[in-house]
């Protein structure tokens, strides 16, 4: 195994393996997408974006971590109003938004938690 998988690069707040910024930024989007859209198919509305908020808390700085998962709630939101007939009423529309904003919200929670014990180790 070569030495820039075993040894992380460690970050405040973060722990990552040696690699790009930008690639750390794509596998997430790509990772995080693609578990939301799955999520999405098997589960419906059922999407764990807490998870999914923790993730990217963790791994990548906040702007960046808020729109990896405002990408992965687009792509639940698609999903649903596209391939699963979710219905246009407000009510749907209102949760959809609930939903995206109780994301976001995670988000920045994990981050600035990850962030703020990140001095611990």
């Amino acid at each position: 195994m070569p030495d820039e998988f075993r040894n992380p690069v460690r970050a405040p707040g973060r722990l990552l393996f040696a690699c790009e910024p930008r690639s750390a930024l794509a596998f997430c989007v790509v990772l995080l997408t693609a578990a939301s859209a799955l999520a999405s198919l098997v589960f419906a509305c059922a999407t764990p974006f807490s998870a999914f908020a923790v993730v990217a808390g963790a791994m990548l700085p906040l702007a960046p971590a808020l729109a990896v998962v405002a990408a992965a709630w687009l792509v639940n939101q698609t999903i649903g109003f596209c391939l699963l007939g979710y219905s246009f009423d407000a009510n749907t529309i209102v949760w959809g938004i609930a939903i995206g904003a109780a994301g976001l919200a995670a988000t920045a929670v994990s981050a600035v938690i990850f962030r703020r014990l990140s001095w611990r180790g």
